[in-house]
């Protein structure tokens, strides 16, 4: 059954809206102008919750993919492609409106900067992460969009490392990337890790490797310490609590590695948890990639449309009622905007569009086959 098994892991969907949302409040509290001073500083010891992302999307893939009987490239891509890309370009789209209508009007943008128009060809065609640093224009989250995207299409790498080495030697050689890469960007760039910002690509793919790599290790074998009850539980609050402690990121990011072997256990043996298996908190894990994508788009949107009807200025002082109240609306408000981004957007094209695409291109290519044979017919 381990070899086999596809079923539904909740720990790993439930996660995704507190992390996503904790990642959206973070990018608001830009608008306190004092946020150095403010206790919210501890959220930059919560870096490792973007390696969660990158882990998880390896691990899912493997999950749902790694099945040579059935597994065909071209639909791989499709659903990949569309589960994605529409979202993505919504909001680009509406954030060159809004710079077109601010030009329009004479009004500049704040980061001028980050509308410029000769990077709009490289968000379009999603490679605008490929180099080793990002290019922060635009919607800024979409860089991990393109990083995937990067992930995405060289997945039969890992199918295909899959295939020749031991689940073991993956495991253990994805854990020591992701080792070497913590230590080889911090030595060059001397960053501290909440701010590393150089080898977005690099970081992604090392996570996603180790993603998958887990979940193959997890096909024949369990991590030790992992099939308790309540283990997945007790690490994710080891995991919280390293992090907020401060401590080295990568203890955090081992620590994920056992509560991910744990959820996976639980999803074996069919146990109950009040709320993993809750069905809303499913929902709104469902909810996370679009939260996520549209929460910046959202709160340019409406914090130009306060300062035009209250004239307040961010970023503003954190004392500043107005101002707290503000980053409250943009942090509750921007969950029912992605609710409504997953539910008429992101869903529908994710599940009918590589159909239809499948459906129309198979038309085609039988049409011209036909074509094709009638022309070779002798007469």
């Amino acid at each position: 059954m381990r070899k086999t098994f596809q079923g539904s892991i909740n720990e790993l969907t439930t996660l995704r809206f507190p992390f996503a949302l904790l990642i959206a409040f973070y990018h608001f509290t830009n608008y306190f102008a004092d946020y150095e001073q403010t206790a919210l500083v501890f959220l930059e010891d919560l870096a490792f919750i973007l390696d969660f992302f990158f882990i998880l999307s390896g691990f899912v893939m493997a999950h749902a993919y790694n099945d040579p009987g059935r597994f065909t490239y071209r639909k791989y891509i499709l659903r990949r492609f569309f589960r994605i890309y529409p979202l993505h370009l919504l909001t680009l789209l509406s954030l060159v409106l809004i710079v077109a209508v601010g030009s329009w009007l004479g009004v500049e943008a704040s980061n001028p900067e980050r509308y410029s128009l000769d990077a709009l060809w490289m968000h379009l065609t999603l490679v605008h992460a490929w180099p080793a640093d990002p290019s922060i224009t635009y919607n800024v989250p979409s860089w991990s969009v393109s990083a995937e995207w990067f992930v995405y299409l060289l997945f039969p790498l890992c199918l295909f490392l899959a295939r020749f080495r031991r689940p073991g030697t993956l495991l253990v050689s994805s854990i020591f990337l992701v080792f070497l890469w913590y230590g080889l960007t911090l030595s060059v760039t001397g960053y501290s890790y909440p701010h590393l910002e150089g080898f977005a690509l690099v970081r992604v793919c090392v996570d996603f490797y180790l993603g998958f790599a887990l979940r193959e290790f997890l096909r024949s074998g369990s991590l030790p310490l992992t099939r308790f009850r309540g283990a997945s539980t007790l690490y994710l609050f080891l995991m919280t609590g390293t992090g907020l402690a401060g401590l080295p990121p990568l203890i955090s990011i081992l620590i994920f590695i056992l509560f991910t072997g744990a959820a996976f256990e639980r999803a074996l043996t069919d146990q109950k948890n009040g709320y993993y298996d809750h069905p809303y908190a499913l929902k709104f894990g469902n909810i996370a990639f679009a939260l996520y994508m549209i929460h910046m788009p959202f709160a340019i949107y409406a914090t130009n449309a306060i300062g035009l009807f209250t004239g307040l200025h961010l970023p503003g002082p954190s004392n500043d009622p107005m101002v707290v109240a503000t980053v409250a609306f943009l942090t509750f408000g921007c969950i029912p905007a992605a609710w409504l981004a997953h539910h008429w957007i992101e869903q529908p094209l994710a599940v009918y569009a590589p159909k239809l695409v499948e459906t129309g291109f198979g038309n085609l290519f039988k049409g011209v086959k036909s074509r094709l044979s009638k022309f070779a017919r002798p007469s």
